[in-house]
């Protein structure tokens, strides 16, 4: 879970859940808040999607201290307000907003990268550093021309560090006009010495590993590699920060074994189904709206 941006000039870590009272009443709500003794951080902007003013003067213990602190904030009904303002000459608490004033869904839309050799080989890729072959780049190219439509109405593009993904994000980034911001977090599943062989390979040359991680695939480690759960452990943190640093929709472009992850992850459906369930091709389109990705990480 990614940490909230700064409150009265410090970084803030919200340990409560607000209250249903946030959610368009001027009653007050209390939230347990810690601040950490850093103090170069952002401006803080709104709460929950709804501009915040304090309206209970912070405790000393809040200056520096990582002891928490009760803030008495309201949230007004109306949602068409403009930046929060600032009470007691202090900024509003930020966390994440996740869709606008008006109440258009904001979009998060998942690309698995263009087509490489190993693809064609049925080879296991995994943090091996693979380029786009001819039709990839090709693909790559007809998904630049497919997200220009304005409905897609993309405003930030986010990538996995490998090649395979960054060129793609590249060439789609050229077309709209935006720099791909490449992402920690977003590179796809190791697989150890699994990487450079096809399954079936894994199944014969590694048969007792392969079986073990078969059975509790989300948890198991293969040898040299990370099991899902650690994929996970990595890639809620990288989306979190990108929910938080845009505003309108996002484009992230990272690998296969992140999607298929993320999507078991978010419907509850057994890991040891994600390709008969999730599997994408290359360049495919995963969609998923910022509040329902934000529900699940924050709220699961």
């Amino acid at each position: 879970q990614a940490t909230p941006k700064a409150a009265f000039g410090f970084p803030a870590l919200l340990t409560s859940k607000p209250s249903a009272k946030q959610t368009g009443s001027t009653e007050g709500a209390c939230l347990r808040v810690t601040f950490p003794a850093e103090e170069n951080q952002a401006t803080p902007k709104a709460a929950f999607g709804f501009p915040a003013l304090l309206t209970s003067k912070p405790s000393a213990k809040q200056t520096g201290s990582t002891e928490g602190a009760c803030l008495r904030v309201t949230f007004p009904a109306e949602e068409n307000q403009a930046t929060p303002k600032a009470a007691f000459g202090f900024p509003a608490l930020l966390t994440s907003k996740p869709s606008d004033a008006e109440g258009v869904k904001v979009k998060l839309y998942f690309v698995r990268h263009g087509e490489t050799d190993w693809n064609l080989e049925s080879k296991i890729q995994g943090r091996n550093d693979i380029p786009l072959n001819t039709t990839g780049i090709s693909q790559a190219e007809q998904l630049a021309m497919t997200l220009k439509m304005s409905e897609y109405d993309i405003k930030a593009i986010y990538s996995s560090r490998q090649k395979r993904a960054l060129v793609t994000a590249e060439i789609v980034g050229k077309a709209l006009g935006i720099p791909p911001v490449v992402k920690d977090g977003l590179q796809e599943m190791s697989l150890g010495s699994w990487e450079g062989h096809t399954w079936p390979q894994v199944r014969e040359i590694f048969a007792d590993e392969y079986q073990i991680w078969y059975k509790n695939r989300r948890y198991q480690v293969p040898p040299g590699g990370e099991s899902y759960q650690q994929l996970l452990d990595r890639l809620l943190p990288a989306l979190s920060q990108i929910m938080e640093e845009t505003e309108g929709n996002a484009l992230i472009v990272t690998h296969s074994a992140i999607i298929m992850t993320l999507m078991s992850y978010i419907y509850d459906t057994p890991f040891e189904d994600m390709a008969k369930n999730y599997k994408t091709g290359n360049t495919g389109i995963v969609e998923l709206e910022k509040e329902e990705l934000y529900k699940k990480i924050y709220h699961n």
